[in-house]
């Protein structure tokens, strides 16, 4: 064995060996010192990082709310007013549907050719589209129910000349529209409504009727149209 080469080896050995444990002491210290930073370098550092600010910010002013805009109310509607019975009337007679009759405070009404009919019933009766003769005998019956209002219902006897008269007109009528008898009795209830249009002419004949309470009045027979 070369004694040489044997001493040779270990030295060489040796320092290969130092080399190494030089190389891992280096490498530690170089890994101690990044990967643990020294109380000073922690100092640098935190002095370099800036601290979050202790001062309180000032709160925005709280926007104020709007005034509410006071809503405006919708118009009232206007209800409209019920027309009373005098504009119903007034509104048929003014369509024709019914002839204008008088209204005046007076009782008895205008009667210009006296003949003791209203002037308005007679006009109207007179523009009946009925005969001569029927017309003749609702004028009969439009008489005996005016003098219902002009009667002095105190008077026995004269009430009872009234009542007599309006069952004669009655039977007239009812003879002059024969056989459509049935149409004497309507217009002979229009004739009787349109006498009593006033609530004092309405009064009068309540009381006339009132008066005849109790008393009886026969129907005439034959003819009793005048």
């Amino acid at each position: 064995m070369n004694r040489s080469h044997f001493f040779k080896t270990p030295f060489v050995r040796f320092l290969a060996l130092s080399s190494l444990f030089f190389s891992l002491g280096a490498c530690s210290n170089q890994s101690e010192s990044s990967g643990n930073p020294t109380p000073a370098d922690a100092a640098s550092s935190s002095s370099n990082t800036s601290a979050p600010s202790t001062t309180p910010s000032t709160p925005a002013s709280p926007t104020s709310p709007a005034t509410p805009t006071t809503p405006v109310p919708p118009p009232t509607p206007t209800t409209p007013t019920e027309p009373t019975l005098s504009d119903k009337i007034k509104t048929l007679e003014d369509s024709g549907v019914i002839p204008k009759l008088d209204r005046s405070s007076d009782i008895k009404g205008p009667d210009q050719n006296l003949n003791g009919v209203r002037d308005d019933i007679d006009a109207w009766i007179a523009a009946l589209p009925i005969t001569d003769k029927q017309k003749k005998a609702a004028v009969q019956k439009a008489i005996a129910l005016q003098r219902t209002l002009l009667v002095e219902i105190t008077d026995k006897i004269a009430l009872q000349i009234i009542g007599d008269e309006l069952m004669a007109s009655t039977n007239c009528f009812s003879d002059v529209f024969m056989p459509n008898y049935q149409d004497s009795y309507k217009l002979s209830s229009k004739i009787e409504a349109m006498t009593a249009n006033t609530k004092a002419r309405a009064y009068r004949y309540i009381e006339y009727n009132r008066a005849r309470s109790g008393s009886s009045t026969r129907l005439p027979s034959g003819d009793t149209c005048k």
